[in-house]
């Protein structure tokens, strides 16, 4: 079925190209609500992320392309290089929450522990006051597995990190946003 879908995302980036050419937001949102959707299968995440290179090069310097960019080539394996365009995303916006937890996510698979702790803890920091995210639970979780911590600790972390993640879709009627803030792969890597 994967065959299936790489030959009609082929088409819709087709259709897109002819039809809608300039709408970057249109093929952001595509990349977006298939990736989601994908279960990291590599041939469809390589037709998501020619979606999200055509929006990248259609408005470049946005922070937010530029952090789904990053996301989908750690989904492919390719750590450094999600790394330096999650940075690449901080330096267009250093408020971007998403970008920096990104970039801690690589430094954590990468054994760059101690950066990584550095950098969460001035995350949880900045959280106190926007509120905490099922992402920056998790990042601490995975930390705490790598730096050892009690289970419990680290279980604890995750519970947080499921309840965080369902309340965002919470009321969010079945549809593609809906997929999108569920985000499956995330909900995976958490079970795992």
């Amino acid at each position: 079925h994967h065959f299936t879908a790489v030959e009609t995302i082929g088409d819709l980036i087709q259709v897109l190209d002819r039809v809608e050419p300039q709408n970057h937001n249109l093929y952001y949102q595509l990349s977006l609500s298939l990736c989601r959707v994908c279960g990291r299968a590599p041939s469809v995440i390589s037709q998501t992320l020619a979606l999200i290179e055509r929006a990248c090069s259609l408005k470049a310097n946005n922070p937010i392309y530029t952090t789904e960019l990053a996301y989908q080539l750690l989904l492919q394996g390719k750590i450094n290089d999600a790394l330096k365009m999650y940075k690449k995303a901080f330096s267009f916006d250093d408020t971007s929450v998403a970008a920096l937890s990104g970039a801690i996510h690589c430094q954590i698979l990468l054994g760059k522990l101690e950066e990584a702790k550095q950098q969460l803890d001035f995350l949880e920091e900045v959280q106190a006051t926007i509120g905490k995210s099922a992402e920056v639970s998790y990042l601490s979780a995975i930390l705490g597995v790598k730096q050892n911590k009690s289970n419990d600790t680290v279980l604890f972390l995750l519970d947080e990190t499921a309840q965080l993640h369902f309340q965002v879709v919470k009321g969010v009627p079945l549809g593609p946003q809906y997929f999108t803030l569920l985000n499956p792969d995330f909900v995976l890597q958490v079970i795992n």
